[in-house]
């Protein structure tokens, strides 16, 4: 049960938002809207307790620092807050502050809609784990399904298919990659390594974990043939932190990784990416496996997400196209397979895989990566994350993995062991006293276990993480309802595996927002995982849509041949009129020419200059066929002549009128020859 404070003047929260965190608190909240929240007689008000709409607030705030080219950081910074700026951490705290990736995020990296203004600062090249996709499709499903729950998932998609694009072009894109080394010449440039990590803060494992003294050791050797070391003093609280390395040098190395990438941002002059030329001059990558199950579970659920919105069709909103549904399938298929290759046949489990490197053969102090990786064969509990990323995907041989997975977890003796206290799971295998239990690693592992079917290793992994919460014995039957439910109860960010003691990051209080977010998603069931899309049109009418449209297609094909017939016959009669214009103005048109010699007529003076005037009118070229009416009104006489005597009028055979009068009478010469 949470309260929402109005005034912040009793808190004390830090200026920074951290993505799995703040991703696992969206999961959370999205379940307050339906949820049965009645917990140990707690009032569950259905107005005051709905947060889920909080919940795509969230998803926009992270989504706000994404770059251009679609990275995602890992950290994001207010910008209104200027303490966070002033030095390396913020002030009291380990955690790293703004200032700390100064001047090292290339243009392209740097969040778009705050480049002219910014409001919002970012950890620079550092990546956020991308369980972005997952989180936000299981915040929709857990949700009341509204327009507004729909229209806050469709806003997540354009920039969540844009990180995973980015992943998979930009970061993955030598994971699998043909022909991928020496070209001709024997050239190792030709070679792109496959990684998803290229500094430690990328990944979920602890600064703690001895992978790092692992991994690191290349990157120690080279800071002390360089003799480097910090330009500043690490803080106290940073030291004292629970997750702070056995070896101080470790740490350095995690500093020199963020130097070297400020370094490689200010000198990247050279027409390359940025990838490559950073990796150059960094020589650090890694391919881990909590980062490849969080992305081939995020492709699968970013495919679903796309499903969705392609079934809705929201106007105005971003929706896939089928091809483009088709491209996510193909990511998941590739992200699935990525995850399988970490599978270590001889350790029995997903092991991490660090990048070889070599320094070129110039005094440019440059390296060449290698598409060679060499697995890491440290006892770590992210193997176990590989659950989580199988998701609906069946990769080879997916039971004996899942049954050497399950054995680890239960086994008490051995390098590989980690049934070592009295909670799951702990960090490192072997019963170290350095391991320590992070609720959100068992929340992910217990899930996954779940959906693959293993109910019973799951479900104990989740209660056991609850008892440990709440201070309870791991015994079966333990009574969660006697947890503590007042303001004070902690949520530290984790305990130790063998005291069970609470870990808090240095100079933090005992309160994490991805414990209390786990415990959260734990205590309240998840409901079932449906979506109903809208119904498509019934195949009757259908068929009626299709019949109508095809009869008005027909209508408006008919139209236009009667249109076309009409036109061509008034074309022809116009030419026909026209032709009798011009052989009327090549003849002098008088009563002689109309009706042939007649000597014994006698016309009349006043006839002659109103003939004269009547058919001049004829030999104007200019003149219309409005202007020809006295020569329409002499050919109207003879056409009413022809009705009163039933013949046409009798005209002289060498006339050139006899040509008009077979114009408008059709007449001619008869079957036999003889002239009509």
């Amino acid at each position: 049960h949470y309260e929402v404070v109005s005034s912040t003047e009793s808190l004390n929260f830090l200026p920074l938002q951290e993505t799995t965190s703040a991703l696992l608190a969206a999961r959370a909240l999205s379940k307050t809207g339906g949820a049965d929240l009645d917990v140990n007689n707690v009032d569950t008000n259905s107005t005051t307790n709905d947060f889920s709409a909080f919940a795509w607030d969230i998803f926009d705030t992270i989504l706000a620092s994404a770059g251009g080219n679609g990275h995602i950081p890992r950290y994001a910074y207010p910008f209104h807050w200027n303490s966070s700026h002033n030095n390396n951490f913020i002030s009291g705290t380990a955690y790293p502050s703004a200032g700390m990736f100064d001047d090292t995020t290339p243009i392209e990296y740097m969040p778009v809609e705050t480049r002219d203004a910014p409001v919002i600062f970012a950890s620079g090249r550092i990546s956020s784990p991308p369980f972005h996709a997952t989180m936000a499709l299981h915040s929709f499903y857990l949700s009341n399904q509204t327009d507004a729950d729909l229209l806050g998932l469709s806003r997540t998609y354009g920039r969540l298919e844009r990180y995973h694009r980015f992943l998979h072009d930009d970061v993955m894109r030598g994971c699998e990659l043909e022909d991928n080394g020496p070209g001709d010449d024997g050239n190792e440039h030709e070679a792109v390594p496959c990684y998803n990590v290229i500094h430690p803060w990328e990944s979920d494992i602890e600064q703690s974990s001895p992978l790092w003294e692992v991994a690191l050791q290349p990157i120690i050797e080279q800071m002390d043939s360089l003799n480097w070391s910090p330009s500043f003093q690490i803080p106290t609280e940073v030291i004292k932190s629970y997750d702070f390395p056995r070896k101080e040098r470790v740490y350095d190395a995690m500093l020199y990784l963020l130097e070297c990438q400020k370094n490689a941002t200010l000198t990247t002059l050279a027409r390359k990416d940025f990838e490559t030329y950073l990796l150059e001059r960094c020589p650090f990558a890694m391919l881990d496996v909590g980062n490849a199950a969080a992305l081939a579970r995020a492709d699968q659920d970013l495919l679903s997400i796309g499903e969705i919105l392609y079934a809705e069709d929201i106007p105005r909103m971003k929706s896939p196209t089928r091809l483009e549904l088709k491209g996510l399938a193909t990511r998941s298929e590739r992200s699935a397979r990525i995850l399988d290759s970490l599978w270590d046949e001889k350790g029995r489990a997903h092991l991490p895989r660090a990048v070889k490197f070599r320094k070129s053969a110039g005094s440019n102090g440059t390296f060449i990566p290698a598409n060679e990786t060499v697995p890491l064969v440290v006892p770590v509990s992210s193997r176990v994350l590989a659950v989580w990323g199988w998701g609906d995907s069946t990769p080879k041989d997916i039971d004996q993995k899942e049954t050497a997975l399950a054995f680890q977890l239960q086994e008490s003796e051995g390098r590989s062991a980690f049934h070592c206290g009295e909670y799951p799971i702990p960090s490192i295998g072997g019963c170290s006293d350095r391991a320590i239990i992070d609720p959100t690693a068992n929340y992910l592992a217990a899930y996954g276990f779940v959906e693959r079917g293993l109910g019973g290793l799951g479900r104990y992994i989740r209660n056991s993480t609850l008892n440990m919460i709440c201070g309870l014995p791991n015994v079966d039957g333990a009574n969660l309802s006697s947890c503590p439910n007042n303001a004070a109860f902690p949520f530290p960010a984790a305990y130790n595996a063998q005291s069970n003691t609470h870990l808090n990051k240095g100079g933090c209080s005992s309160t994490s927002t991805a414990s209390s977010a786990v415990v959260f998603n734990m205590f309240i069931p998840d409901k079932t995982f449906e979506y109903t899309a809208p119904p498509p049109l019934s195949s009757s009418w259908v068929i009626f849509l299709i019949a109508l449209e095809l009869a008005f297609t027909l209508g408006v094909g008919l139209s236009c041949v009667l249109l076309s017939i009409g036109m061509i016959r008034r074309l022809k009669m116009g030419v026909d009129g026209d032709t009798l214009m011009r052989l009327l103005r090549s003849q002098r048109a008088d009563d002689s020419f109309l009706y042939g010699d007649s000597p014994g007529d006698v016309i009349d003076p006043e006839d002659e200059a109103r003939d004269g005037q009547r058919y001049d009118i004829l030999h104007d070229d200019t003149a219309s066929a409005a202007n020809a009416a006295p020569l329409g009104e002499e050919l109207g006489r003879l056409q009413g002549l022809e009705r009163e005597v039933g013949a046409s009028p009798i005209i002289k055979a060498s006339s050139p009128l006899r040509n008009v009068q077979r114009f408008l009478f059709r007449t001619g010469v008869d079957e036999s020859g003889d002239e009509e």
